[in-house]
């Protein structure tokens, strides 16, 4: 591995220790001492995935901690061949792994793969094996992404499993991932933490199979939950398996009952990301809004455009109409963080300057009474590097009042690094 350190530095440095025995062995002792903590966080977290597809572009990659590359020169097809190859050298790394991501497709890419690159999981089946038994029972968090279950041979299938069963797994992230059965979520006793992001909505009989039952008398009491594709309601029933009366992290990209989400959590919740058009078209001031006393980050997804008229008013509303609704009649003590994520082009953020304008007047009138706590608003936009500095000229003229206090930023969707 190529050190980040140049080279003349390292020269000197081993230059200065090499003149001094009792120096050299101090620094012998020391990088004694560090190869096991620096393993142990290396081989903590380990991200399984084929090679990139020659002929597709890769958008948007992310790496993960200890991701192991493919190397073509040494014959690696795969990074399951690559680690089954590294453990068996040093099988002692197998008990640093915490946390195991299993990829069914290389990167997130554009357009999708062809259904026959799919049956790579299936080609490193022999490799996968030769470790994926051994950690099971020691992983605490375990991820899927664009696997087909009914594509994984039975032995595979029996140890992932095992995954689920492991009294230790507390954190589990399904993402598109199909034809996995739902009773796979009755298993995992210890969850804390669930990330679902499905192809296609699991059927109501399914779901049923996994309520309070004789089996499963006690729920499993989740902290965090991410909804992508999924609603919400199955969680909200009463015999749902999982308890969310203690969630502190939600996230909700779909359908949901705002009140009886507000019913359920809004007293433990402490982040909350929820898109905007599902907030009620008519607020008024009630102990559901005000029981959000300990939630410190607010994230709203807006969309374009303006939706059905209001059952009272008679008027056409918006997402940010909703949105100035909700913070005027609201009592958020510990709020300290709102977001705002414009999905919207260029032109439909200048058609929001009037309601930009009564956002900027509710949340500087009400810092001192609803919202105390109140340290930073961010509205993110969505306009191309033309418009970008024209944009955040006018959205920051309109909102003067923020603006003036120090609180209020305005970037591009493309820079949500920044957050």
């Amino acid at each position: 591995m190529a050190s980040l350190l140049p080279w003349e530095l390292l020269d000197i440095v081993m230059g200065y220790l090499l003149e001094d025995d009792s120096s050299l062995k101090s620094a012998s002792l020391v990088c004694r001492f560090f190869v096991t903590p620096s393993q142990s966080r290396l081989f903590s977290i380990i991200s399984l995935r084929p090679p990139p597809h020659k002929k597709r572009q890769l958008i948007g990659c992310r790496l993960f901690p200890a991701h192991i590359p493919t190397d073509s020169k040494k014959g690696f097809k795969s990074s399951i061949e690559a680690f089954s190859r590294v453990v068996a050298a040093s099988p002692h790394l197998l008990g640093y792994v915490r946390c195991v991501h299993l990829h069914g497709s290389p990167y997130p890419l554009m357009p999708q793969l062809p259904p026959d690159h799919w049956d790579w999981l299936t080609s490193q089946s022999h490799h996968l094996m030769t470790f994926l038994p051994r950690i099971a029972p020691r992983l605490r968090s375990f991820e899927m992404h664009l696997v087909d279950w009914k594509t994984l041979l039975p032995e595979v299938m029996k140890t992932i499993a095992g995954i689920f069963e492991s009294g230790l797994l507390s954190s589990l992230s399904l993402v598109n991932t199909t034809n996995l059965p739902v009773s796979v979520l009755a298993s995992c006793e210890r969850l804390q933490h669930l990330n679902l992001e499905v192809e296609g909505a699991w059927a109501s009989a399914a779901l049923a199979a996994c309520r309070m039952s004789e089996r499963h008398q006690s729920k499993r009491r989740l902290i965090s939950l991410e909804l992508r594709n999924s609603k919400i309601d199955w969680f909200l029933a009463e015999d749902c398996i999982f308890d969310i009366s203690h969630l502190r992290y939600l996230d909700l990209l779909g359908q949901l009952d705002f009140a009886r989400v507000c019913e359920i959590c809004s007293g433990s919740l402490r982040v909350l990301h929820m898109e905007a058009k599902y907030l009620p078209d008519v607020f008024v001031a009630s102990n559901d809004v005000n029981s959000f006393t300990v939630l410190k980050k607010a994230y709203f997804r807006l969309s374009a455009g303006t939706s059905a008229q209001a059952p009272v008013s008679n008027e056409p509303r918006n997402d940010l109409s909703r949105i100035n609704d909700l913070l005027r009649h609201s009592h958020m003590p510990a709020l300290k963080q709102i977001i705002l994520d414009c999905t919207t082009a260029y032109k439909s953020t200048l058609d929001s300057l009037v309601l930009l304008s009564e956002l900027d007047s509710i949340l500087a009138g009400g810092t001192q009474e609803n919202l105390p706590a109140l340290r930073s608003v961010t509205i993110l936009v969505d306009c191309s590097q033309r418009y970008k500095y024209k944009v955040i000229r006018i959205i920051m003229k309109e909102m003067r009042l923020l603006r003036e206090m120090g609180i209020l930023r305005v970037i591009r969707g493309e820079d949500r690094q920044l957050l």
